[in-house]
């Protein structure tokens, strides 16, 4: 396997690949907070199965693990990208259940360092950094798959993003869209309007900012194939499953 941490700095655990810059880490980490979504250790080391806390959630975000780890045992990748890792329960998970080599990534210390503390396995490398910096050029078509679980909505521009992890991927590479949201054209603007008011409600009207709202219509140009679309039935029928969609994409697609 190719060497992809070359330009890190590696202290206590993490793979750093950019300067700590807490300007969105301070704001995302105080939401969180408010949210009860920032877990101690015991409880993380327990997630998804017994959560104490979000105890319908949970079950829905192991279900979406579950699917991408049975993909994954089917069709296996040796080397997985995790962009949006948190506290790494997610990443961990796919290294305890594949023979995948996990880089996960994020911006955030605080919850990066807790990964460090709760998940100690070999093939999981811990990374803090902004993908678009030029410190990630080695990783230029290193990489076999991408994952992106309840992430994808906090890049503004979708275009930009996905075009920058395609250049990640070997040519037969692909990238995975879990837990997040699209929308189309005519609903989005409705969709901004609630968030809007989530926050405010939560005592942070300036997250809004970072937080937005992709369409169908903006993915169209990457011919998305959607592995998983929940129902309208589910809906009117109150099953207990994914309310997102599962989304592939593939260079050739494009």
């Amino acid at each position: 396997m190719r060497e992809l941490l070359t330009n890190a700095h590696f202290a206590k655990g993490l793979y750093y690949f950019s300067e700590v810059d807490r300007t969105f880490e301070k704001m995302y980490l105080q939401v969180r907070k408010k949210e009860g979504r920032v877990y101690a250790d015991k409880e993380l080391m327990l997630l998804p199965e017994q959560a104490i806390r979000h105890t319908q959630e949970w079950p829905l975000r192991q279900e979406s693990a579950d699917h991408l780890i049975n993909y994954l045992q089917v069709n296996p990748k040796p080397v997985i990208l995790e962009i949006g890792c948190g506290n790494g329960w997610l990443a961990n998970r796919v290294c305890n259940n594949t023979s995948a080599d996990v880089y996960a990534l994020d911006l955030n210390e605080p919850e990066l360092k807790q990964a460090v503390r709760v998940f100690a396995h070999e093939r999981l490398k811990l990374i803090y950094g902004n993908i678009f910096s030029e410190s990630f050029d080695d990783f230029r078509a290193g990489i076999d798959l991408i994952y992106l679980a309840g992430s994808i909505q906090y890049f503004n521009d979708l275009s930009l993003i996905l075009n920058r992890l395609f250049s990640f991927l070997n040519p037969s590479g692909e990238i995975h869209i879990l837990d997040t949201p699209f929308y189309a054209n005519v609903t989005q603007s409705a969709a901004k309007q609630r968030s809007k008011v989530y926050y405010e409600q939560l005592g942070f009207p300036e997250m809004i900012s970072s937080y937005h709202h992709h369409t169908w219509e903006a993915l169209a140009s990457f011919a998305p194939e959607v592995l998983y679309k929940p129902s309208l039935w589910q809906k009117l029928l109150r099953k207990r499953k994914s309310p997102f969609p599962w989304i592939k994409l593939t260079s050739k697609q494009i």
